[in-house]
């Protein structure tokens, strides 16, 4: 259970919210970020990846596996990842780290 206090003057919320339709500018919004682990996300490449190697020229590779993730910073990820989307979930991020981790794997073919 958390507390909020505010330190909105409801006269000056009045006074201050006319040209507002007489609502309070003073506007808050409340995130919940869960810090556990999250384990077994799933990772791959939809389409092979073209690489050279020395003893057999240029080949076709698939890659996959799983990872682990945990938000260390909530701060952080709601001022980098999440900005202004009201409905932002743990699917939307795994989503942007597999697709993170496949692009490396592309880039460093």
């Amino acid at each position: 259970m958390y507390e909020l206090d505010t330190e909105n003057l409801p006269v000056l919320s009045t006074l201050r919210g006319w040209k507002h339709g007489f609502d309070s500018p003073f506007r808050a919004e409340v995130y919940f970020v869960g810090t556990r682990q999250l384990t077994d996300e799933k990772w791959g490449t939809q389409n092979p990846v073209v690489m050279r190697d020395a003893d057999f020229g240029m080949v076709r590779v698939r890659a996959f596996g799983t990872y682990t993730f945990r938000v260390a910073d909530p701060a952080v990820l709601l001022r980098e990842l999440v900005g202004t989307d009201p409905q932002f979930t743990t699917g939307e991020v795994a989503e942007f780290i597999r697709q993170s981790v496949v692009s490396r794997v592309a880039t460093s073919a």
